[in-house]
């Protein structure tokens, strides 16, 4: 009882509610540092000295009777609480282990310099039941956790240090124990615990280190099998691999660490039981661990840092497995798709798809570590090959999940020019750029599903940021990699050319439109030189815009066709910064008239649709699409594409349109939907505007006051992007822009009345009725 009341006691003072800790900081400290550097020490001594009792009569105790078993987890209990007293936590590191300081006093040094402290408990670990020694691993732990500068000298550290390691040595020859789930999990907080609080140089100076890292290599190699089960404890070994191998390229000591004989081997028996998952989760029907990627991802990323370290044979293997491995499978689904069914022929084809995609979640974590190892061309070019093999995998569509990882892979290794450059030389990359066809890679083809024909954008979005790295003002080589997209926009010429015949191929058209603005949407994107935005714009005006606002006119009912089309003209929109039009050009009005003209005819097709839309359809069949409408008129705005050329000239009722649609537009979205969605990007919260826009059918007349309004308010810092659409509103609203002037002047102050009159008066003065850059700026 009396062991009870201590350990609870020493529970308590720790204990600080969270509210008041930082109020109450400065008396805390005062009150616990005293208690902890004297009067906790005399407790943790006693409780050593019942254990060395209880250890001295273990041969005759009966762990079987409770009373004894509850005695001796109240006295472990008691020391464990003692070493936990008042430690520091940080964050815990991808092993998931909280990394704790123990804030042992000064005043404790002669526990620590006393070897027979830390091997009490282990010879407590050697011969107390699991029930129990789990607890002696606990305190075990918390002793390696040590702060660095209780010990003076170096020596003192590497002696502690030492006796740790041999403790763990000896465990490792008598396993058996560290079955038990408890003792097994706090044998690899232990491990890992190693070297977090020790550097590696003193790590290998122990005298039996050699003895040591061999039987640790073992062990986890041998506890691979439970890397689902017991996850947080694999983790925790496989970061103190982690550690060792990072911490390496710092050492001082000239004395081996051995690394190169154990890590390879180890990341070579995980690799082999991550792959054979898959085959248990289809044979047996457990839980497919892919299904929760932030499970395994830690332990991946962490091996596959590993891996880094002997590279060369992490890369050699990784290309022999996954080679194997694609090309089994590519055997299966060709005998599947020639109807050559065999028996659980579609239970292998699972089994492959799943190794398939551990393999590339693999490949993926052993390039996101490059940061954490040694840079050289080689692994440079490793890197390389690994991201094509998977790149030019054969039958890939099958598994999305599979699509959607690798596509991933290529986005993020493309972003960065240094690494798209290296890999745009490859061979097989170049392949890539010259044979982007549904024959090389089949999830190109018309005949996949809506869903995989969603990663066509990433996929060009890659071809293009590889494209743009040695095309320069190359314009052949833009047309020759332009052949497949141009093969595809005349097949869907030709079928919309039979739109108003019986022989009209509907679905075959529409699915061919869908992957090519897919594509084409893409391709803008990764196209993000000033040159190759040019290069795109001349190929897709005049022909393709105009298929694009043919095919609206079909299918504006269609958020599977309408979305692509106009998230397509968004990007172009988007991209039109790049362009580099001549000054007396037209080009940029021309590209506003055709996005007016997309803008005008979707609207049409949602002012058309029956409002019975159900509520579960209606963000897909008209929000996604008005919003999408919205930015792009949002941004032709702020983009001032216009601007080059005499807007009259061209059409000048094209930007009387595209705001007439957004005003008719506008009372289609429910006030209660506003903020769904994409509808947050729009800037639409104001309710006051909403319902002024859904009353007055004149919207365009108060979209021309507030605009006003706001350039005239001295509060407002920005605006000059509030009067960018200021000069087209007042074109289109010349008779009513005159007669705002007066409740303009009249809401202001008598006193200031005259000078607001002259500046509406000046407003337009010398202003031609044009939207040229030179007028516009006057």
């Amino acid at each position: 009882m009396g062991v009870q009341l201590i350990s609870q006691l020493i529970a308590e003072i720790n204990e600080v509610s969270k509210p008041f800790a930082k109020k109450f900081l400065n008396k805390r400290s005062k009150t616990i540092q005293p208690f902890r550097d004297i009067r906790l020490f005399s407790i943790f001594q006693l409780s050593c000295t019942l254990l060395r009792t209880a250890l001295g009569n273990v041969q005759t105790l009966s762990f079987a009777d409770e009373r004894v078993h509850a005695l001796m987890t109240r006295v472990l209990q008691l020391a464990q609480r003692c070493l936990i007293f008042n430690s520091r936590e940080t964050a815990s590191d991808e092993s998931g282990d909280e990394m704790v300081i123990v804030k042992i006093p000064t005043s404790w040094r002669p526990a620590f310099l006393d070897m027979s402290t830390v091997q009490l408990f282990f010879d407590l670990y050697a011969h107390l039941p699991a029930t129990l020694s789990s607890m002696t691993l606990t305190c075990l732990v918390q002793l390696a956790s040590v702060r660095r500068d209780i010990f003076s000298i170096n020596e003192e550290r590497v002696r502690f240090l030492s006796q740790l390691t041999n403790g763990v040595r000896n465990m490792l020859k008598n396993p058996q124990d560290l079955s038990h789930p408890s003792n097994y999990h706090q044998f690899c907080r232990l491990v890992l615990r190693l070297k977090r609080n020790y550097q590696i140089d003193e790590l290998v100076s122990v005298e039996d280190y050699s003895d040591a890292i061999q039987l640790i290599a073992q062990f986890t190699k041998d506890f691979a099998h439970k890397w689902q089960s017991a996850s947080k404890s694999i983790c925790c070994l496989l970061s103190f691999w982690h550690n060792m191998v990072y911490c390496s390229h710092f050492m001082l000591s000239k004395r081996p660490h051995l690394l190169e004989i154990y890590t390879h081997e180890i990341v070579k028996v995980y690799i082999s039981f991550y792959l054979e998952s898959a085959s248990v989760v289809q044979h047996e029907g457990l839980e497919d661990p892919l299904d929760d990627v932030s499970v395994i991802q830690p332990q991946l990323q962490m091996l596959l840092s590993i891996g880094r370290y002997e590279y060369s044979r992490t890369y050699e293997l990784l290309v022999q497995v996954f080679g194997q491995t694609a090309q089994h499978y590519q055997q299966v689904i060709t005998a599947h798709l020639n109807h050559e069914f065999q028996q659980h022929s579609m239970e292998d084809i699972a089994v492959l798809e799943g190794q398939l995609t551990w393999l590339v979640y693999m490949i993926i974590s052993a390039i996101d570590r490059r940061s954490l190892s040694a840079s050289s061309d080689d692994a440079d070019a490793m890197d390389g090959d690994l991201v094509c093999s998977i790149v030019n995998l054969k039958h890939w569509s099958h598994c999305e999940q599979l699509l959607h990882k690798t596509l991933r892979l290529m986005l993020d290794i493309t972003v960065g020019h240094e690494q798209a450059m290296k890999l745009a030389r490859l061979d097989a990359v170049q392949v890539m750029l010259n044979n982007h066809t549904s024959e090389q890679f089949p999830f190109l083809a018309i005949g996949e599903p809506v869903q995989v024909m969603r990663h066509r954008t990433s996929f060009y979005t890659c071809l293009g940021r590889l494209l743009i790295l040695d095309l320069g003002e190359d314009e052949e080589k833009f047309i020759q990699f332009m052949i497949p997209i141009t093969s595809a926009l005349d097949n869907v010429k030709q079928l919309l050319a039979q739109a108003d015949t019986p022989m009209f191929r509907a679905e075959e058209a529409k699915k061919e439109l869908i992957g090519l603005a897919r594509d084409l949407r893409g391709l803008a994107h990764g196209l993000d030189s000033p040159i190759s935005c040019m290069m795109f714009f001349y190929w897709i005006y005049p022909t393709c815009t105009a298929i694009m606002i043919q095919s609206m006119e079909i299918w504006h009912h269609d958020p599977q066709v309408t979305t692509p089309v106009l998230k397509l003209f968004a990007e172009i929109i988007h991209r039109s910064s790049k362009l580099q039009f001549h000054a007396s050009s037209s080009n940029g009005i021309l590209l506003f008239q055709e996005a007016s003209k997309i803008l005008s005819t979707y609207g049409s097709g949602v002012l058309a649709q029956s409002d019975s839309i159900p509520k579960d359809q209606i963000y897909p069949m008209r929000l996604k699409g008005i919003s999408i409408c919205f930015s792009m008129l949002k941004l032709a705005l702020y983009q001032d594409i216009w601007s080059g050329g005499r807007l009259r000239q061209f059409g000048g009722d094209m930007l009387a349109t595209a705001f007439c649609t957004f005003a008719n537009l506008l009372p289609c979205i429910p006030l209660s939907d506003l903020q769904v969605g994409e509808m947050d990007t729009m800037n639409l919260e104001n309710d006051t505007l909403v319902k002024l826009v859904q009353e007055q059918p004149s919207i365009l007349h108060q979209i021309l006051t507030t605009t006003l309004e706001i350039c005239m308010s001295e509060e407002f810092t920005f605006t000059e992007l509030i009067s960018q659409p200021l000069l087209p509103l007042i074109l289109l609203n010349r008779e009513y822009f005159g007669q705002l002037r007066k409740p303009i002047i009249s809401r202001y102050t008598p006193e200031r009345q005259a000078a607001v009159a002259r500046w509406l008066d000046g407003l337009m003065e010398g202003i031609e009725p044009n939207l040229l850059s030179s007028n516009r700026c006057k």
